[in-house]
């Protein structure tokens, strides 16, 4: 089935017998991945922190798709990123229900969570840092099946340069201006290109038939989006920006396409940008030091956060 975005279309394949984790899947664009992989028969886990808003956004899709003849399910997973610790829990609580990354906050002022990291670098980076670790041994597994086809894909934007040697630096000065808003999301956006690109690395050495893609969607007109502007702005920015399904193009190729596994050599470690095209991540997220620096601070972490929780 053939759906528009913008002036080219995008041909899903039929996803029946696929089961597909979608966070931050209950609002905006990521309800709208995880609705089109449902209507193409896939089993999608819709990974949010608030049940009740997982439940509205899941009885919306039923109810606006009741008569579809052929579509898969989405199923809430309790998952709150801000916490590493509830992170790991809903992981297990997913690898006990199934035999086999699209979250974001947006540009948001400077708050710590119980864990003392800024809030954003836990929702865009340390939750789907550790997710994707604890969920490791499973896609493992399943590469290992025959005809399987796993993938992992991690939506960013802009991005910034930073070293990770000490710290996850998200300075807290100006830290409710618009613009110091924006450099930490931006920040923790990197953080997701070169921590998609060090996946693809490490499964490589280890031969597991993998594939990690990072992808940017555009500038994407979902409500959080729009919330960052003032009012005078928004008839603008929804007249030039993309609309929901358009900005999905890019996760759904890089989830769905034939031709990422068909030739997947060419889409391992890749980078999409806007409607789904392979382009070339800019020189700091290509950084494989930076890269490597970045998984082994977050390891760190994540291990001390769970020590000193069990300690406590």
């Amino acid at each position: 089935m053939g759906f528009l975005f913008g002036n080219s279309s995008l041909s899903i394949p039929d996803l029946d017998g696929k089961v597909a984790l979608v966070t931050g899947a209950n609002t905006g664009m990521g309800y709208t991945i995880a609705e089109q992989l449902a209507l193409h028969g896939a089993k999608v886990w819709m990974g949010a922190r608030s049940g009740a808003k997982a439940k509205q956004a899941i009885d919306k899709f039923n109810t606006e798709h009741k008569d579809s003849t052929k579509k898969g399910e989405i199923i809430w997973l309790p998952l709150d990123l801000t916490s590493p610790i509830d992170v790991i829990a809903s992981a297990k609580s997913f690898l006990s229900q199934e035999d086999l990354n699209n979250a974001a906050r947006l540009a948001s002022p400077y708050v710590l969570t119980k864990d003392g990291l800024e809030t954003s670098v836990a929702i865009n980076h340390i939750g789907h840092f550790t997710l994707t670790e604890a969920l490791l041994p499973l896609l493992r597994y399943t590469a290992q099946l025959e005809s399987t086809d796993v993938r992992v894909v991690t939506r960013r934007k802009l991005e910034t340069k930073s070293d990770f040697n000490n710290t996850f630096s998200s300075d807290s000065a100006s830290a409710d201006s618009l613009l110091a808003n924006t450099k930490r999301y931006n920040f923790t956006k990197l953080l997701n290109v070169l921590f998609a690109a060090e996946l693809q690395r490490r499964v490589d050495k280890e031969d597991t038939q993998l594939i990690s893609i990072s992808l940017h969607p555009g500038v994407v007109a979902t409500g959080g989006a729009l919330d960052r502007f003032p009012a005078v702005l928004k008839p603008m920015l929804r007249m030039f920006a993309k609309t929901p399904l358009q900005g999905a193009k890019a996760a759904l190729v890089a989830a769905t396409s034939p031709e990422v596994k068909s030739k997947e050599e060419k889409y391992k470690g890749a980078y999409l940008g806007p409607g789904g095209k392979l382009q070339l991540a800019s020189e700091t997220g290509r950084d494989e030091k930076l890269a490597k620096q970045l998984w082994d601070l977050s390891q760190k972490t994540v291990k001390y956060i769970l020590q000193t929780n069990v300690s406590g």
